[in-house]
């Protein structure tokens, strides 16, 4: 899958600052996005939205105002069908694009 499905801009390793995880970046549709990704599922199923292995995910629109955001569990539910169907794109292909 190319990553642009995602409009992925930036791919931030900080597995080799012996912590784990991946920072991902991206512009879909007018909003931007940015999303931490693991390569395996977290302990606590709570952390993560639900497989995805994302246990961090934003979603702000042009003019910086929230439209998503999980922070080990839904602190603004999706505002908009856009963010809605960003969010679930997310969260389907974003593990398997950066680990596989």
């Amino acid at each position: 899958m190319a990553t642009n499905y995602l409009g992925i801009t930036k791919i931030h390793n900080r597995e080799m600052m012996g912590v784990g995880g991946v920072w991902v970046t991206g512009k879909w549709d007018g909003m931007k996005w940015e999303a931490l990704v693991f390569a395996d599922q977290p302990t606590n199923k709570k952390f993560a939205i639900g497989k995805s292995r994302i246990s961090k995910l934003w979603i702000v629109n042009a003019d910086g105002d929230w439209l998503y955001n999980f922070d080990r569990g839904v602190d603004v539910p999706a505002k908009t069908s856009a963010a809605a169907n960003l969010q679930s794109r997310i969260t389907h292909n974003l593990a398997r694009v950066i680990h596989g």
